[in-house]
């Protein structure tokens, strides 16, 4: 991240000898994802050109917002009596390798895409799922609850129902006894 272009320069003429020439341009760019919508776009940060010292040399990728799953451009012009030809936000790649990264770039996002929908509704059944466990939970354990209270209070009803009767069969078998007992 902390790689400035002139680094990165250096790293590729280290691989391709044709690009040590003097006078070589680097056009530097990044291509991103866009946020909002799936694709992705791409943005020019620099340009070196080999022997010669330039403004963008000491030029960073972190300066540019270059960010883990972005990917690097980089346009290799050899040299001319004039500065390299711009070509709008492609910076001199040709047609077939903006197609073929547009394709890759739009599939990895199809693929990113199809993970999180995935992701997003197999959370959602599970979540779905254990609420119903749950709801199904909460209404046996309140009707074991509902069960249990309702046999209890019935127990109790008919125990105090049983002693009232009782109560009053006492009474009343005092009162005949009084009854009996009383000269008329």
């Amino acid at each position: 991240m902390d790689a400035t272009l002139k680094e990165l320069t250096s790293l590729v003429k280290e691989v391709n000898p044709e690009a040590r020439r003097k006078g070589t341009y680097f056009d530097f760019g990044i291509i991103f994802p866009t946020p909002r919508m799936p694709g992705y776009r791409s943005k020019e940060i620099g340009t070196t050109c080999s022997g010669q010292k330039g403004p963008d040399d000491g030029v960073t990728l972190a300066s540019k917002r270059f960010q883990i799953g972005d990917y690097l451009s980089i346009s290799i012009t050899a040299p001319q009596r004039g500065p390299p030809p711009r070509m709008g936000n492609r910076m001199g790649m040709d047609n077939r390798m903006d197609n073929r990264m547009d394709n890759r770039m739009d599939n990895r996002m199809d693929n990113r895409m199809d993970n999180r929908m995935d992701n997003r509704m197999d959370n959602r059944m599970d979540n779905r799922m254990d609420n119903r466990m749950d709801n199904r939970m909460d209404n046996r354990m309140d009707n074991r609850m509902d069960n249990r209270m309702d046999n209890r209070m019935d127990n109790r009803m008919d125990n105090r129902m049983d002693r009232m009767d009782y109560r009053m069969d006492n009474r009343m078998d005092r009162m005949d006894r009084m009854d009996r007992m009383r000269p008329f």
